[in-house]
C-alpha cells in the first residue's frame, strides 16, 4: 500500500510537472526565498517589503556607525597662532588718515608703529621719481629728534603703497621672515613700475 501510494503521489507531480509552465519556478520555493529575504516577491509585496524595511536599515546604520567612527578618530586640525603686529594709535595718525577707510587707515598705523620694517621693503608705485627710498616714505616724511613724525598723504590716495604694506602685514601676522616678505612683494609688484632705491636685505 505504501508503495502504492507514493506512486499515486510520485504519478500526481509527474502531472504538475508537465502542465507547469515551462521556466515556472514552484511556489514553496519562491515563498522560502521570499520570507528569507532573497527573493522579491513583486506579486503581493510582502517579502519585498520586508527586505527594504528590515534589512537595509540596519545596514544603512552599520555604514554610519563606522564612518561615525573613522571620523572620530581624525586628528584635529591644528590652528595657526597668529603674530600680534605693533600697530600705532589712531589718535597719532593726522586727520586724513583717521578718517580713511580701514585698509587706508591700519597701513598707516603699521608703517608707524614699524618702521625698521618698511624701511627694507620697496615700493613699486614710481614713487622713486618723488625722491622716495622705501615704502615708509609714502607714509612718514621724517621723524624728528624729538619724536614729532612729519606725515605724508601719498599712500592716502595710492592703492600699490597701502596694497604692499597689507601684504607686509598679513605675511608677518603668519610667521614669515622679512628677507621671505621682501621677496614676494618683489615678485608681485615689479610689474607696475621701477623700485625706490631701497637697499637689498642681506
Amino acid at each position: 500500500m505504501i508503495k502504492g501510494n507514493c506512486s499515486g503521489m510520485s504519478s500526481t507531480r509527474q502531472a504538475q510537472d508537465r502542465f507547469r509552465p515551462k521556466g515556472e519556478i514552484p511556489k514553496a520555493y519562491v515563498s522560502l526565498r521570499g520570507f528569507l529575504g532573497l527573493w522579491p516577491r513583486n506579486d503581493r509585496g510582502v517579502h519585498f517589503n520586508l527586505w527594504y524595511s528590515l534589512v537595509l536599515p540596519l545596514l544603512f546604520l552599520s555604514l554610519v556607525g563606522c564612518n561615525e567612527g573613522a571620523l572620530q578618530r581624525l586628528p584635529p586640525t591644528p590652528k595657526v597662532a597668529q603674530v600680534k603686529l605693533a600697530m600705532a594709535p589712531i589718535s597719532d595718525l593726522p586727520g586724513y588718515a583717521q578718517e580713511a577707510g580701514p585698509r587706508v587707515r591700519d597701513a598707516y598705523r603699521f608703517a608707524v608703529a614699524n618702521p625698521e620694517v618698511m624701511t627694507k621693503i620697496p615700493c613699486y608705485c614710481g614713487c622713486g621719481a618723488m625722491g622716495h627710498e622705501h615704502a615708509l616714505h609714502c607714509f612718514v616724511k621724517d621723524v624728528a629728534p624729538s619724536g614729532y613724525i612729519e606725515f605724508d598723504n601719498h599712500a592716502a590716495g595710492c592703492g600699490i603703497c597701502v596694497d604692499i604694506t597689507q601684504d607686509v602685514m598679513k605675511m608677518m601676522r603668519q610667521g614669515e621672515e622679512l628677507k621671505a616678505i621682501r621677496a614676494y612683494v618683489d615678485a608681485q609688484y615689479s610689474q607696475f613700475a621701477a623700485p625706490t632705491n631701497t637697499p637689498p636685505i642681506e
